[in-house]
């Protein structure tokens, strides 16, 4: 249905453009063309193609509006509630720490090992993992540090451990995943996802600075690409772009 209407749009704009599909990226699927149903054939070794690529990117398309507000939809409020008391108690004894530096290096890697799982896991996050994240995220060095995964691999498995946090985590902390979920969705070019979560996160957080940044950018029709320069900047002042999960980045 999606194609039907990006062809129609294309069309009236008089642009030229073909939409191919294929039910699943495997050796032997057909593969067929949206403006000709008959035209197709078996898909070859799809490690000699470049649908991988596409695949991994992992971008959904929403029928509509509603679909996305849907996703964005925040837990019961009995669950926050239970959970924005767990994340108090958390965030004072993490303000009790004596050493600043080490904490944003823990918490970092924190977050770090939850991109990396979000690529392959398909149970929800439990209550105390997204304390934990809430937690990490409030901490604006590793909220910042975070816009390096948009320039690596890890890209497509950050943005929804994003979705999912901007759903989960209880206000305000929920502010914090949504700027990062509408960055990335900017980034990859879902302005619908950007704007919708940029309003999430100033809805919340009226005053919050990068969300307001983020606003204005949209309403200025800014490129994606300014919104890649500030994950450039980023992995400058962090010093990487793709981090791994190992005791030197601990």
């Amino acid at each position: 249905m999606f194609a039907a209407h990006l062809l129609a749009a294309f069309a009236r704009n008089r642009q030229e453009l073909d939409v191919f599909g294929v039910p699943s990226i495997d050796t032997g699927q057909r593969w067929f063309q949206y403006a000709n149903t008959g035209r197709g054939g078996p898909l070859p070794d799809p490690e000699g193609t470049p649908l991988p690529l596409v695949a991994a990117r992992n971008q959904v398309a929403f029928p509509d509006q509603g679909a996305l507000l849907a996703m964005l939809a925040p837990d019961p409020d009995d669950v926050l509630a239970r959970r924005s008391a767990m994340v108090a108690a958390a965030l004072d004894r993490l303000a009790g720490h004596p050493d600043p530096d080490q904490l944003t290096q823990s918490l970092f890697a924190l977050v770090q090992r939850e991109v990396e799982r979000a690529e392959y896991r398909r149970e929800p996050l439990t209550d105390q993992e997204i304390v934990d994240l809430a937690c990490a995220l409030a901490h604006v060095d590793v909220r910042d540090r975070c816009l390096t995964f948009a320039l690596g691999h890890r890209a497509a498995a950050a943005e929804r451990l994003w979705t999912e946090l901007t759903r989960a985590c209880p206000a305000p902390e929920c502010a914090e995943p949504a700027v990062l979920l509408a960055l990335f969705a900017y980034i990859r070019g879902n302005v619908s996802l950007a704007i919708l979560a940029q309003r999430h996160a100033e809805s919340t957080v009226p005053d919050h600075r990068l969300a307001t940044l983020i606003r204005m950018a949209l309403d200025a029709g800014a490129p994606s690409s300014m919104i890649h320069g500030l994950a450039e900047k980023a992995q400058q002042r962090f010093g990487t772009a793709t981090p791994r999960s190992d005791s030197s980045d601990a």
